[in-house]
């Protein structure tokens, strides 16, 4: 989740113009953790 946050962080910056909603989407399609947890969840039959 690191990785997510931080990639937010890089593009967000300190302006006030970036809607966090919109930054949030563009970086889940890399680090979309809920998938990768759903994924292993089901791969362990947990």
């Amino acid at each position: 989740m690191l990785y997510h946050e931080l990639e937010e962080e890089k593009i967000m910056g300190d302006s006030l113009k970036i809607v966090y909603e919109d930054v949030h989407d563009v970086v889940s399609e890399t680090y979309n953790y809920q998938k990768e947890l759903i994924e292993h969840l089901k791969k362990h039959d947990v």
